[in-house]
């Protein structure tokens, strides 16, 4: 009976690992499109990488309407810093997979600083991403 629950302990431990090894993985690939050098991901503390994937996870929200002072934008005016390529028409919001980092969202953030800011996606389930303003991202990062 005992070799039953070690093998068990083993099993649910091993999965444990593999599970907090996928989530480090998922908020790395998040957080990479800020440094020019990913090798950083490597030494990072694992706070610290942590800190940034929920900054860009609470930048954002789906939305049905649009907040009573928030500015809108066509989805189209927001580019990769990579390659500068736009996002289509038809980009289709993964809020477990968007990075802030790795569009030029501060743009937008740094000339609507006390605003939301709504950026149209008919593709999507909800027709609006909401970028929060810049003091409710730093809120919700720093109260988690």
């Amino acid at each position: 009976m005992k070799k039953v629950i070690l093998s068990v302990i083993w099993l649910l431990l091993g999965f444990c690992v593999a599970q907090a090894q996928s989530e480090v993985e998922a908020c790395k690939a998040i957080v990479a499109p800020q440094f020019e050098d990913k090798s950083v991901l490597d030494i990072m503390p694992i706070e610290k990488l942590q800190w940034h994937c929920a900054f860009s996870h609470n930048s954002f929200y789906e939305s049905d309407t649009i907040p009573a002072d928030a500015v809108e934008y066509d989805i189209e005016v927001v580019s990769r810093y990579d390659n500068g390529e736009a996002l289509p028409h038809s980009f289709v919001v993964d809020l477990t997979t968007l990075s802030y980092y790795a569009y030029n969202f501060h743009d937008f953030r740094y000339r609507h600083y006390e605003q939301p800011i709504c950026f149209r996606t008919p593709s999507s389930s909800h027709p609006y991403l909401v970028m929060r303003t810049y003091q409710e991202t730093l809120f919700l990062t720093n109260g988690q």
